[in-house]
């Protein structure tokens, strides 16, 4: 005869390590509130987003890539960028790494081992290129070191964590976080179309506070989504697909003008026998045709930002960019080997842009050469390297298509080009990309004897 223990009902409602939890975040919040109410209200996001688990069955994983493109400047200046996603990175650091050893097979695990490597070496060039600053050279600024190397600790914690995670997962389960992204991307960039999102009136700044930053996300999401069609499928993506690069157009950011030229011409080449190619191919007539016979529709009525992109160009001879490369360049060949010392590029560049009325000095706009500029030969190099290794893995991802090959690699490029325009080193859905890269490449659902001998 059952007891009545047994015959009482199972509990219901969320379990008390979750109700602890969400009480704890929420007195955490309103702490963190009171002090510094833009980290109160990432934190607050960040609990939410956690919470979501249980509602939406979305993984940890998965909840970082889709709060990761929510970022902003806390109250602190422009000198350290916070990402929502970045209150839940401890917990997927916790989640991923102790089961890394039991999950991979020999053939990940030595690919997760090469880029552990390749990621340390990079921090120490830069760490060491600001000691031997900080004793060798009269111009540094400690403070500026510290927070540089924090920036880049972080992204690397990013980068290989979230290959960790990424290698762990199946396929499907990595596609289902491919379109977790994109369709994130793509609410981003009907909110701008709408008006929805953050703008300055006439350039869209999604959730970045920068149009550039943002730009860059959007066309990353691109190679994202032509990814998707090649490998899997994702419904509508020709709408989805101009939602976005008319969410680049009006963020009016050249850089990003410049990127998605790229992107798409190279798409067009590598993909001209595919029906993305045919409609990227028709899709650039047709807006070609747009901006020639009705200029005022896109410039002045739906896209503010093309109306800024096609005034800008007509002073990019006299860009401040020009002279911030140029200090860069001449750093670079003064201290060639170790440069001069993570984060110290601003203090030698006050007075080349009116940034804070001509008094404090601005980053290099170009992720390599700032690199050069602060970590010498050395720091370019050893950042080119996972960079390199990245594209190098899915060259030689042989149970990749051409096509599927050709998406992921459109990411590199257009990460690429848009870091010769600025720095994007410390952008989270940069080293997501890297990330997410390389685990298509390596990853495949098959009997282990279909898998190819470099793989096993």
């Amino acid at each position: 005869m059952p007891t009545l223990t047994q015959l009482r009902p199972p509990r219901s409602g969320p379990p008390p390590g979750l109700v602890a939890t969400a009480v704890a975040g929420a007195i955490g919040c309103g702490v963190l509130a009171a002090a510094l109410p833009r980290l109160g209200l990432a934190l607050a996001l960040a609990l939410v987003a956690l919470l979501a688990v249980r509602l939406l069955r979305l993984s940890t994983v998965e909840l970082v890539v889709v709060t990761m493109p929510f970022m902003f400047f806390p109250p602190i200046g422009f000198l350290l960028n916070v990402s929502v996603a970045d209150f839940l990175m401890p917990v997927l650091v916790v989640v991923t790494w102790p089961r890394v050893r039991d999950a991979l097979d020999p053939f990940r695990h030595g690919v997760l081992r090469r880029f552990t490597g390749l990621s340390a070496v990079l921090l120490f060039v830069m760490v060491l290129s600001g000691l031997v600053a900080a004793l060798t050279l009269p111009v540094f600024d400690a403070r500026d070191a510290v927070l540089d190397t924090m920036k880049l600790v972080v992204v690397l914690v990013y980068f290989l964590t979230l290959l960790a995670a990424f290698l762990t997962l199946p396929e499907r389960r990595l596609l289902r976080v491919a379109r977790l992204w994109v369709w994130c991307a793509v609410a981003q960039a009907a909110a701008s179309l709408a008006g929805l999102a953050p703008s300055d009136g006439t350039r869209a700044l999604g959730w970045f506070q920068d149009p550039n930053l943002y730009a860059g996300y959007l066309l990353t999401s691109v190679a994202v989504a032509f990814y998707l069609v090649a490998r899997d499928r994702l419904a509508a993506w020709p709408v989805l697909l101009l939602v976005l690069l008319a969410g680049v157009l009006a963020t009016g950011s050249r850089g990003g003008l410049v990127a998605m030229a790229a992107l798409l011409g190279l798409a067009v080449v590598a993909l001209l026998s595919s029906r993305i190619g045919t409609l990227l191919m028709a899709g650039g007539v047709a807006g070609l045709a747009v901006l020639l016979f009705v200029p005022d529709i896109l410039s002045r009525s739906l896209l503010p930002g093309v109306e800024r992109l096609l005034t800008s160009s007509e002073a990019a001879d006299t860009d401040p960019r020009w002279r911030l490369w140029n200090r860069a360049w001449e750093l670079w060949t003064d201290h060639p080997l170790l440069g001069v010392g993570i984060g110290q590029y601003p203090e030698y560049s006050a007075g080349l842009t009116p940034f804070r009325n001509w008094t404090e000095g601005q980053v290099a706009h170009h992720t390599f050469l700032s690199f050069a500029a602060e970590g010498g030969i050395a720091g370019l190099l050893a950042f080119g390297a996972v960079i390199g290794a990245t594209a190098l893995q899915v060259r030689r991802a042989a149970h990749l298509t051409r096509m599927q090959r050709a998406a992921l690699l459109l990411g590199v490029v257009v990460i690429v080009t848009m870091m010769l325009t600025l720095n994007l080193q410390n952008l989270r859905y940069v080293w997501a990309f890297f990330a997410f890269a390389v685990a298509a490449a390596v990853t495949r659902d098959a009997a282990p004897d279909d898998v190819p001998e470099e793989q096993r």
